[in-house]
């Protein structure tokens, strides 16, 4: 089994340039505390300040974050969030997460089953959660 992309997209109140900046200090703090609510089991978890490659026209910065849980029988992933202006005064936040289901062909069925749904799920709390941040420190 290959590895399983899942891409969600929102729009905030944030200024496009502050959006990135907000992101990263919400996640830097829920590394420091070794905890991130939205992904329910404890983990170790890891914030990246990098360069958006997605976009070729524009040069600018883009979050990437891994999360390793404690747990052997959860997948470690991780995600990349960019953000593009949008008129008038907001971004728009597109959220990639990244996941290699665990234990080889059994692995592969139940995620098929019940595995990417939660992923799904995990992926629009996790956007949900990065917008709320975003708005909370535009105010």
């Amino acid at each position: 089994m290959g590895e399983r992309v899942i891409r969600r997209d929102a729009f905030a109140n944030c200024a496009f340039s502050d959006a990135i900046d907000r992101a990263g200090e919400f996640l830097r703090s829920a590394q420091a505390s070794g905890r991130l609510d939205e992904l329910v089991v404890p983990t170790n978890l890891s914030v990246l300040v990098t360069d958006d490659f997605t976009d070729s026209v524009r040069r600018h910065d883009a979050l990437e974050f891994a999360w390793h849980p404690r747990s052997a029988f959860l997948p470690a992933g991780r995600a990349l969030l960019t953000v593009r202006p949008h008129a008038p005064q907001g971004s728009e936040l597109q959220f990639t997460i990244a996941y290699v289901p665990p234990f080889g062909a059994f692995g592969h069925v139940f995620d098929v089953l019940i595995g990417q749904h939660i992923a799904a799920r995990t992926c629009d709390q996790l956007l949900r959660r990065l917008k709320e941040e975003v708005e909370s420190g535009a105010r």
